[in-house]
């Protein structure tokens, strides 16, 4: 027996967008952020879709943003924000700078004003920014201000990248490459193998290697920096289970401490020359 294709709104503007039949798409979804961003992604993925579509898609979404009548309908705003997130990823792509600074602009004066589950989303919205940014683009464009990070400095307590990298500023991307490197554990991945955080990724460190090299920096200050990190993180886990104060605690330090051991092994392997 052949299943028929279960028909849903979703599938019925994926289908118009296919078509080409951006407004009869847009006639179904335009007024929802769930639909309209579907609708955005899917004119980012066609090649027959101009620019002028897309600035037109784009002006609907930031005005429904602005809908603050609109707001409290189901915490559209913050549904708003979690949608923009999914095709954010094709502006900055495309370096489309303009569009992502008005967004940011409201998402972060407006965003910042509401409930707590609205407020994280702004805060995922500011790491995708440090995230996605090149080392020129300045924060404060984006509504990244001074005073707006100084209130936020307790939402990233401990984070030793996120306020740093939108406070600074950097003359080449060079020295944000080495500046970036010196913190590359602390936006390393977490560590599924011995369930810690904040330890050195080698895959992350060849990536900004690898972009040092395009840019003719220096590779041996550049291996320095990172087997210090290692090794500072091998002793610190050493002595933390030399002093642990249970076995369940010394067992957990040792064992990180032997990953360090290991990972430090591995980077000389395949970084040192």
């Amino acid at each position: 027996m052949i299943r028929r294709k279960e028909v849903t709104l979703e599938s019925r503007i994926n289908d118009h967008c296919s078509a080409g039949e951006y407004e009869n798409a847009l006639t179904l979804g335009a007024n929802d952020p769930f639909y309209l961003s579907r609708i955005i992604i899917n004119a980012f993925k066609d090649a027959n879709i101009g620019q002028d579509m897309i600035d037109r898609l784009l002006g609907m979404y930031i005005e429904m943003m602005q809908d603050r009548d609109s707001w409290a309908l189901e915490n559209r705003f913050r549904y708003c924000l979690i949608w923009f997130d999914h095709f954010s990823y094709y502006l900055w792509q495309r370096r489309m700078m303009e569009w992502l600074r008005r967004f940011y602009r409201i998402i972060v004066l407006s965003g910042l004003e509401k409930d707590e589950s609205t407020v994280r989303e702004v805060r995922h919205l500011i790491y995708r920014f440090v995230e996605s940014a090149r080392w020129d683009d300045n924060p404060r464009e984006f509504g990244l201000l001074p005073g707006i990070l100084n209130g936020l400095r307790k939402d990233y307590r401990g984070d030793d990248y996120i306020i740093p990298r939108l406070t600074r500023t950097f003359s080449s991307e060079e020295e944000f490459l080495f500046w970036k490197l010196g913190r590359v554990s602390a936006i390393s991945d977490f560590d599924s193998d011995v369930q810690e955080e904040g330890l050195v990724s080698l895959n992350m460190v060849s990536n900004i290697f690898d972009r040092i090299r395009q840019v003719g920096g220096n590779m041996n200050r550049a291996r320095d920096i990172v087997e210090a990190i290692i090794k500072s993180q091998l002793n610190g886990w050493t002595i933390v289970a030399g002093r642990a104060r249970n076995q369940k605690g010394a067992m957990q330090a040792l064992r990180v401490s032997m990953a360090m051991a290991r990972k430090l092994e591995e980077y000389r392997s395949r970084f040192r020359e």
